[in-house]
């Protein structure tokens, strides 16, 4: 048997695929590891999974272009995952990026 060890975020391909609509639930925080790494987490749900998911600089970005840059507003609103290989720390690893989904004229969500 070998062990499963869950994680707290979403992870590529177990979790979230490229193409997936997330909702965000909460604003986020700041969460500190033992290594001293700091990142941004948001709580946000998927359709089969509720779970973190770490916002990096370019998502952010992406995101606060519409619903503006306090992701306390952000709560209730989607985004869609991009999945993409990129090199990390000199190791090539799939990288979830953010970005608006396709809304209509009320932001719901197009499905496609």
């Amino acid at each position: 048997m070998k062990p499963e060890f869950p994680s707290r975020f979403f992870q590529v391909v177990i979790d979230i695929k490229d193409g997936d609509i997330i909702t965000f639930k909460n604003e986020g925080e700041y969460i500190v590891f033992p290594d001293g790494t700091k990142v941004f987490a948001i709580h946000a749900e998927n359709a089969s999974v509720e779970k973190d998911i770490r916002l990096n600089k370019t998502s952010y970005n992406n995101l606060a272009k519409q619903y503006g840059e306090d992701c306390s507003k952000w709560i209730g609103k989607a985004a869609q995952a991009n999945i993409v290989k990129q090199a990390v720390r000199g190791e090539l690893r799939d990288v979830i990026y953010l970005n608006l989904p396709n809304l209509d004229e009320r932001s719901n969500v197009i499905k496609e």
